[in-house]
């Protein structure tokens, strides 16, 4: 991750002084893997057992079937988060956005994998920009 961060440091600068922006692809393949290995293991291992058990009336909506649940998993990167609400709660929808083209594809691979394909779609756009079925 450190040599992803290297590479993109001009980029990032130019961005500073522009107030524009870098994108994801700017910071390679080494970057997208290393916060997967960082964030996955505590996604799938604590998102449902502590982190929305924590939150006692997201739970309870989340477990309600009538009428189920849909979340939005906003920047959801190579999909284990959608996965991990999927899983866990067997009637939710889950739709990741997320801006990364390679992540996108990513996360499609992953939920298809983890049998949940049929619950969790994943789109590439600005979730601040366009609503789903609307041009970016």
């Amino acid at each position: 991750m450190v040599a992803s961060l290297r590479q993109a440091a001009p980029a990032v600068l130019e961005a500073f002084r522009t107030g524009g922006g870098v994108r994801c692809a700017a910071y390679g393949e080494d970057m997208r893997s290393g916060i997967v290995r960082l964030n996955r293991p505590m996604i799938l291992h604590q998102l449902a057992t502590q982190w929305i058990p924590a939150m006692p009336d997201i739970q309870a909506r989340l477990q309600r079937t009538d009428p189920p649940s849909r979340v939005a998993d906003l920047g959801c990167g190579s999909g284990w988060s959608s996965i991990a609400l999927a899983s866990a709660y067997p009637a939710v929808a889950v739709d990741g956005i997320d801006l990364d083209e390679a992540s996108i594809a990513e996360a499609r691979r992953n939920a298809e994998r983890a049998r949940v394909g049929d619950r969790v779609r994943f789109d590439c756009r600005d979730a601040g920009r366009s609503r789903p079925g609307r041009a970016v």
